[in-house]
């Protein structure tokens, strides 16, 4: 089991514990992504920047990362 799929809670938790990182850095990363387009984020994770930034696509090995990331609408 890699890291990432022992520790998937702990890292989607750290996002709610630091809003004041995280959405500085999705407003940032939004003025970069093409609108109107389609796009793949490759190591999609939880789908915490893919689903606010519209990018429906995305791979990641963590099996239990892409479980979280799907909920958020993101076919991985």
């Amino acid at each position: 089991m890699n890291i990432f799929d022992r520790y998937y809670k702990k890292y989607d938790a750290w996002y709610d514990r630091n809003k004041f990182i995280y959405l500085p850095e999705l407003k940032v990363l939004n003025n970069f992504i093409p609108q109107g387009g389609r796009g793949l984020e490759i190591g999609v994770g939880i789908g915490r920047f893919a689903a606010p930034l519209n990018i429906i696509i995305g791979i990641d090995p963590s099996n239990n990362m892409i479980e979280i990331a799907r909920r958020r609408g993101v076919n991985v």
